[in-house]
């Protein structure tokens, strides 16, 4: 491999072609572009230069009209799959030693990117740096990797995850879906990114990793043994995201870092659905501006994502067996 231009091994293009082939797309001619073939990219010793890739993954976006597209691509591969080195990866006892084996095994195979693992107090900060310039640029490629790495770290940590504590630098944030994981999202110089969290999650078990799309016949027992505080850790997530956005379900699975449909398969192992959760914390919410707030109730309504006063109080009266106006006054008398 030549060391003068910055490469990298092509299998890093392959999710792409896979879900441009997956969605019919000619993946040939784009490929043809760049004088490549697919066939060549299957072989871990063919290697692409990094610019072809920039240019392939930003391609791969627009061809699609999904400037989000690598980002989510990157947070649904399996990263010992992916890496020519990932078998180094399966034998990681906990989330620390997966980051050390995975920065020991980039050292090795190459040195114009530095991936790095640096603890700070109770602050654990992991990511990449290129030691190269580019004139094309990398942000769908960045995004790739921090959806990859999110993605994992969200599933590792599981019920534990606080996105309030999560910080994200990218070169393009806008690049990430929205919400991504409930995370904080920041545009760095665009020379790699970094992710940011509690130090006390280097010590997660990598056996809490699941695959996301796994059965429910599969999850059930597992899962209920392990997050016995599903719902009140899922309940935690979503509450600082209730009031002001009129939070829907698919919204509230992609703060939580699962698809609607998994986050409903493992509220229901827990005798509960998305639309009961955001429910009870919407209505959790409207008590507390109702006793502690000048806010109108036509206000509380519309801040908590109902479309009018009528449709806010028919829900709370159901819930509490009294009218917003009434458990107001209820709270007056009581002074």
């Amino acid at each position: 491999m030549p060391t003068s231009i910055p490469m990298v091994r092509g299998t890093i293009l392959l999710p792409v072609l896979k879900r441009l082939n997956t969605l019919g797309l000619d993946v040939p001619s784009l490929l043809a572009q760049h004088e490549l073939k697919d066939t060549d990219l299957s072989d871990a010793d063919t290697y692409v230069q990094n610019e072809t890739v920039y240019r392939i993954y930003s391609e791969a976006a627009e061809l699609t009209g999904n400037p989000t597209l690598c980002a989510s691509i990157g947070a649904s591969v399996d990263l010992q799959k992916m890496l020519v080195f990932g078998d180094q990866l399966s034998h990681a006892s906990n989330l620390a030693d997966l980051l050390i084996r995975f920065v020991q095994a980039v050292a090795n195979d190459t040195t114009l990117i530095t991936q790095g693992l640096v603890v700070e107090n109770a602050t654990a900060r992991f990511g990449a740096r290129r030691n190269f310039s580019t004139k094309v640029s990398p942000a769908h490629s960045d995004a790739f990797m921090v959806g990859l790495w999110v993605g994992l770290l969200r599933k590792i940590v599981d019920q534990n995850w606080e996105p309030t504590r999560v910080l994200v630098q990218t070169a393009d944030p806008a690049l990430l879906p929205k919400p991504f994981h409930g995370a904080t999202l920041l545009k760095n110089d665009g020379t790699g990114f970094s992710i940011q969290f509690p130090a006390a999650w280097l010590s997660h078990p990598i056996h809490r990793i699941r695959d996301p799309e796994a059965s429910r016949a599969e999850a059930t027992p597992l899962e209920a043994h392990l997050a016995p505080d599903f719902v009140e850790a899922t309940r935690s997530i979503l509450k600082p995201h209730i009031w002001g956005k009129g939070l829907k379900a698919d919204a509230a699975a992609d703060i939580c870092g699962y698809t609607k449909s998994t986050l409903g398969r493992r509220l229901a192992d827990h005798g509960t659905t998305i639309s009961d959760v955001l429910t009870d914390l919407r209505l959790e919410i409207a008590q507390f501006k109702l006793h502690n707030s000048g806010a109108t109730i036509h206000e509380i309504a519309l801040g908590l994502g109902y479309s009018d006063a009528t449709a806010f109080s028919r829900a709370f009266k159901k819930k509490t067996g009294l009218s917003p106006s009434q458990f107001r006054s209820q709270k007056e008398v009581s002074k």
